[in-house]
């Protein structure tokens, strides 16, 4: 047990390095945050589970945030982003995002019956009625 959390830990610290970190966007509604999706290998299994994380604790105004990881299935892996859409988006929202500044979601093969999938994060400021999207990433189970 201590092995795989010292190694989520390593993960997490090295992830800008291993993984694909997100804070870009088309519009500057949401600054300050911190979005990064890695591919981690799942003990006993042949296929990797996903792990999304955030970071929204430097994020001003987090009361008036609302946001969603939004998860598009793909085939046709070997095209990355260009890959064939295979099935509808899934939307996994993040709740109360001024309590759960720092946290994570995991996908696993069995959550979207795909090889890949291509995801970015939606998040809206209520407030102001500004949404801010990420650029979309690719990630494979393999």
């Amino acid at each position: 047990m201590i092995k795989i959390l010292l190694y989520f830990l390593l993960a997490f610290m090295c992830a800008p390095a291993s993984g694909q970190q997100t804070n870009t966007s088309s519009n500057n509604c949401v600054e300050h945050f911190t979005i990064i999706g890695q591919s981690v290998p799942k003990p006993n299994e042949p296929v990797n589970e996903t792990l999304i994380s955030w970071d929204f604790s430097q994020t001003p105004h987090k009361e008036h945030l609302e946001a969603a990881i939004e998860v598009q299935p793909l085939s046709s892996c070997w095209n990355g982003l260009e890959g064939k859409i295979r099935g509808q988006i899934k939307i996994f929202k993040i709740s109360d995002i001024s309590r759960n500044s720092i946290g994570d979601l995991t996908i696993t093969y069995r959550d979207l019956n795909a090889k890949c999938f291509k995801w970015q994060a939606v998040i809206i400021d209520t407030e102001t009625n500004c949404t801010t999207e990420t650029e979309w990433q690719f990630i494979s189970f393999l």
